[in-house]
C-alpha cells in the first residue's frame, strides 16, 4: 500500500487537471468594466466553458470558507477561503488552496 504525502497530487486528479487544461482552450472577453476601461472574461463564460470539461473529467472543487469578518469601522469585509479538489472516484489532492479577499463592505452583495 502507498502512502500519499499531503501535498503530493494523486494521479488521477493530475490527469483529470491537464485534460482540462489541454482542451479548455482561450475563454474570450466578454464584458467590459467601462469605468476602469477594460475587458473580462465574466464568471458566467468562465463556468459555461469550464464546467463541461470539469464534469466529463470528473473533477469537482470544493470551497470552504474558513473565516470572515468586518473591520472595526465596518468599511472592508475580509474572508478567507480554503478549496479542495476531489475526484468523482474518491480520490482527493490534501493540499487545499487558500484564498483571502478584502473589499469594501457597502451592504449584504458584498
Amino acid at each position: 500500500m502507498t502512502t500519499q504525502k499531503s501535498s503530493e497530487c494523486p494521479k488521477m486528479i493530475a490527469n483529470a487537471l491537464f485534460d482540462i487544461q489541454s482542451k479548455i482552450g482561450a475563454l474570450g472577453y466578454d464584458s467590459d468594466n467601462g469605468f476602469a476601461n477594460y475587458r473580462y472574461v465574466s464568471i458566467d463564460k468562465y463556468y459555461e466553458k469550464i464546467r463541461p470539461l470539469m464534469n466529463d473529467a470528473g473533477i469537482m472543487i470544493v470551497p470552504d470558507e474558513l473565516e470572515s469578518s468586518l473591520s472595526e469601522d465596518r468599511k472592508l469585509y475580509r474572508a478567507v477561503y480554503q478549496f479542495t479538489i476531489i475526484h468523482k472516484d474518491g480520490a482527493v489532492w490534501n493540499f487545499p488552496i487558500r484564498r483571502s479577499i478584502t473589499l469594501p463592505f457597502t451592504g449584504a452583495q458584498s
